[in-house]
């Protein structure tokens, strides 16, 4: 195990007398057996900066260590990583044992112990009947469990696994994200992974770097990305449904600061600790999670009165989705036995303190707003 640090790197590629930046001045520090999620939309720069930590990209300029040991100029194998790629890339005429065994044997390992080591990898990832099958017979689960032995085989200091679940059906996705997180449990090793799925983010890492168009946009903890959303960015790709995001300006009616929504008029009242943070005439992003929307009765004063869209009934929960205007919808969910049809009025109340207002010039959160609670 090692702490992983990287300090302003930064991938320039020259594509036909241009410059394109795929990550610039990546900043991140990851503790000695933390499990870090590098997440991002497609062409964000995650890939790239996980292949720079492996020494599959030459950096352009930073640093990167590894247990407090610089490698920009070290070659791959001499960097203590273990590498797990999406497609699996397992050898074809080789068996699963052969396959686990071929980085010990390029070692110059003894036969007995490379059994040794086999068994127990195989041990851990629960692959012990498929050691003399080949690749051919393996469904995609197994043969990602395959591909994750080959890589920590070798007891790196870094696990790095690049998109390993995204080949993976969705019920078979969720198995492997809880064997993962059981075998991180398990080897303690500093691992990071690459995703674009949020979900898996959210499950598997102890720490989340939301990155987007090769920068760094928050680093923290599931908890600080989901309630605490550093922009605009980040809170509209967290959370599923996304989070709710619309301009509102702030007017008085009867002098009573109210939010009025841009594009359709309605409007709700500024929640008391927000009046000290706004001001009359400003225009802001406004954001509340689907989740932090209640259906209220036609009495309850303040409500936001609109109209149902769409609703989707999804079993443990149902999900309203609201047309505001030809450009803007919000959604809600509820647990709440409820049943809508396109067209039935309905009223809502966002949850006062779960309100997130961003600068529509920049996308940053705006100062001053009272920590979220749970």
């Amino acid at each position: 195990m090692a702490e992983l640090t990287l300090k302003g790197v930064s991938k320039i590629y020259r594509k036909r007398n241009r410059e394109v930046q795929a990550v610039k001045a990546f900043n991140l520090s990851c503790r000695d057996g933390e499990f870090v999620a590098l997440l991002g939309p497609s062409g964000c720069g995650k890939s790239t900066t996980l292949r720079m930590i492996a020494g599959l990209e030459e950096i352009t300029s930073g640093e990167i260590r590894i247990g407090g040991k610089k490698v920009n100029d070290l070659p791959p194998k001499k960097r203590g990583i273990g590498l797990a790629f999406e497609n699996y890339a397992l050898y074809p005429p080789l068996s699963v044992y052969d396959n686990i065994a071929f980085n010990l044997r390029a070692q110059g390992k003894s036969e007995e112990e490379i059994r040794r080591e086999v068994d127990r990898i195989a041990a851990l990832l629960h692959i012990g009947d498929l050691l003399e099958k080949k690749p051919a017979a393996l469904s995609g689960g197994e043969k990602q469990r395959v591909n994750i032995a080959r890589a920590i085989i070798r007891r790196p200091a870094v696990l790095l696994l690049d998109e390993p679940l995204s080949h993976l059906d969705g019920r078979m996705r969720q198995r492997m994200r809880t064997e993962l997180k059981r075998l991180h449990n398990e080897i303690r090793c500093t691992t990071v992974i690459v995703t674009h799925d949020q979900s898996e983010a959210m499950a598997l890492a102890d720490r989340i770097a939301v990155m987007n168009e090769g920068e760094l946009q928050q680093f923290g903890t599931p908890f600080e990305i989901y309630r605490h959303p550093v922009n605009e960015f980040v809170a509209g790709f967290i959370g599923d449904p996304p989070m709710n995001l619309f301009a509102v300006q702030v007017v008085k009616e009867e002098e009573t600061p109210v939010f009025k929504i841009e594009g359709c008029g309605k409007s709700f009242a500024v929640p008391d600790r927000l009046r000290s943070v706004v001001k009359e005439g400003m225009r802001y992003r406004f954001g509340v999670r689907p989740t932090d929307v209640r259906v209220v009765a036609p009495e309850d004063g303040g409500a936001l009165a609109t109209r149902v869209t769409v609703f989707e009934n999804l079993g443990e929960e149902h999900r309203i989705h609201i047309r505001l205007d030809k450009n803007q919808m919000i959604s809600v969910v509820t647990d709440t036995d409820v049943r809508f049809q396109p067209g039935d009025s309905i009223f809502l109340r966002f949850d006062e303190e779960k309100i997130h207002l961003f600068d529509p010039a920049t996308g940053r959160r705006i100062q001053g707003q009272e920590a979220i609670p749970a």
